[in-house]
């Protein structure tokens, strides 16, 4: 892989582009996203609220779509881990780890805490339920309140400045048994955690074992968990990895050949 293909508003003054520049022998610039060749590879930002994003994960368009780290990013004052997400909205197939990465998160392992799935949290993603569902994150998780019969359940809206964000999240976390989402990465926070996951639209938990509501009951430990760490540290990448390049040989490292990776889920998202 020797060339990619950027939008000029999102990386012409990036601070990640001087390095680039030294491990890409050709990065085309375009102002307007309908000129990228759907043949290359295209570096953007993970925001489902672009329409550019929306139409390249609808046609397939070769892309690494890069966006915050699902996991570890709390315990520093600036975002350290930057997913990438291969030719979809995440790398959902499991592969073989080249040597572990796990400990240069500086997380902890955490063991399986469900024996009973008696308290559901729904999570809804303010900015992406839109782009999935066609309607707005308070409606479609209402429309889950009555799923899960027998249970308790409530509903966290994310609160969008991190601290916030972070000031609930583990209680929440503590409290239920089930976390229901779409994409979110209060999925992988909350599998990370030893919480049962049901991610309605892809997401890296995938990777261990694809949930659904037929089987939100079962408290089982899905049996690729442990593997899935190491997936999950091979997803996101650190600023200096991102600032040389070394990102983008340590994804193939692990995926394969970028242009050949398939997520394995096919987008139909809503175009407005």
């Amino acid at each position: 892989m020797n060339r990619i293909q950027v939008l000029t508003d999102e990386y012409q003054d990036h601070p990640w582009l001087p390095g680039w520049h030294t491990k890409f022998s050709n990065i085309e610039f375009y102002d307007e996203w309908q000129q990228v060749s759907h043949n290359e590879i295209v570096v953007c930002g993970a925001d489902l609220a672009q329409l550019h994003v929306k139409r390249w994960l609808n046609q397939g368009q070769p892309a690494v779509y890069v966006g915050r780290g699902y996991c570890g990013n709390h315990i520093f004052k600036k975002r350290k881990w930057w997913r990438a997400s291969v030719n979809g909205w995440a790398n959902t197939i499991l592969k073989p780890a080249p040597y572990p990465r796990w400990p240069l998160l500086n997380l902890p392992y955490h063991d399986w805490k469900v024996q009973e799935v008696k308290r559901v949290l729904i999570a809804p993603s303010l900015l992406s339920t839109v782009a999935w569902e066609g309607i707005n994150s308070r409606p479609w998780a209402e429309n889950l309140l009555d799923k899960f019969p027998g249970a308790e359940v409530k509903i966290r809206f994310k609160d969008q400045t991190p601290k916030l964000r972070y000031a609930t999240l583990w209680d929440d976390l503590d409290w239920c048994d089930l976390v229901v989402t779409q994409s979110s990465a209060i999925s992988c926070e909350a599998f990370w955690y030893g919480k049962k996951v049901i991610s309605l639209q892809p997401c890296p938990t995938w990777a261990a074992g694809q949930s659904t509501l037929d089987n939100w009951q079962d408290p089982k430990e899905p049996a690729y968990r442990e593997a899935w760490h190491e997936h999950l540290a091979w997803s996101q990448y650190s600023v200096d990895e991102w600032t040389s390049g070394e990102a983008f040989d340590l994804m193939q490292q692990y995926l394969g050949p970028i242009k050949s990776y398939d997520p394995q889920h096919r987008y139909n998202l809503l175009i407005r």
